[in-house]
């Protein structure tokens, strides 16, 4: 315990201090055992809350300062976080290029559609028909290769 100042007080403090101070309030309801309040509530990031009980259990158990430990473990998580959302950033480029490649082959029959074009001259030939699948084939590797790409460099994307 840090001098003078009750765990529960520090640990709502660096909880407010964290903007988690909601989420740990709600789970804790009504004291008692501590951590696992805090692992069996609904309220709030189920990641921020197994922190925060990891931190209590550390205190109570080892008689870890808890709010260095806290910090850190609160820390880690916003930092987790914030690589998460900067990799969405940058791979948002990317998600719209395969959407874009998507949708060019349906753009392209708009526009012969917007022309005119007689398509039952055009698709009566063999060597026009192996091209259109060729290019529709194509054209859905491209795509399934490139969310392959997105999935890899962020799980979930």
């Amino acid at each position: 315990m840090e001098t003078g100042r009750p765990s529960i007080v520090v640990l709502c403090e660096v909880s407010a201090e964290h903007g988690v101070a909601t989420d740990v309030v709600g789970a804790l309801g009504i004291a008692g055992d501590v951590p696992l309040a805090l692992r069996s509530s609904r309220l709030g990031d189920p990641q921020v809350l197994d922190a925060v009980a990891s931190a209590w259990s550390l205190h109570v158990s080892l008689g870890v300062a808890l709010r260095p430990v806290l910090h850190r473990a609160l820390d880690a998580l916003q930092d987790a976080a914030e690589v998460r959302r900067e990799l969405a950033v940058e791979v948002a480029g990317p998600v719209t290029s395969a959407r874009v490649v998507a949708a060019l082959p349906l753009l392209a029959v708009g526009g012969l559609v917007l022309l005119g074009v007689d398509y039952g001259s055009l698709f009566s030939r063999p060597l026009v028909m192996a091209g259109v699948a060729g290019g529709v084939l194509l054209d859905l590797l491209g795509y399934l290769w490139l969310r392959r790409i997105i999935s890899t460099a962020v799980p979930g994307g």
